[in-house]
């Protein structure tokens, strides 16, 4: 059936898709390849997830260190 799915011989219903959503811990777009977030690391909207849901110091705490690295990856790249 995913295969089906898969090479458009089938439409996913609403009911599949939220059943797919829920076995794969996944968004909807996601699952249908469809929408900004279905191009990200499952690993990586996950770890997104999980900074949603800190108290709003903690965010901050963890933007400063991951802007940081961005900051340092970028001159990393300039330098080179």
């Amino acid at each position: 059936m995913i295969g089906k799915y898969k090479h458009d011989d089938n439409v996913l219903s609403i009911e599949v898709s939220l059943k797919m959503v829920k076995a794969f811990d996944a968004s909807v777009d996601y699952i249908i390849g469809e929408g900004q977030l279905s191009n990200y690391d499952k690993d990586v909207l996950k770890r997104i997830e999980y900074i949603e849901h800190l108290p709003e110091e903690d965010k901050a705490h963890f933007f400063y260190v991951i802007d940081n690295l961005i900051k340092a990856v970028k001159l990393k790249s300039i330098a080179l």
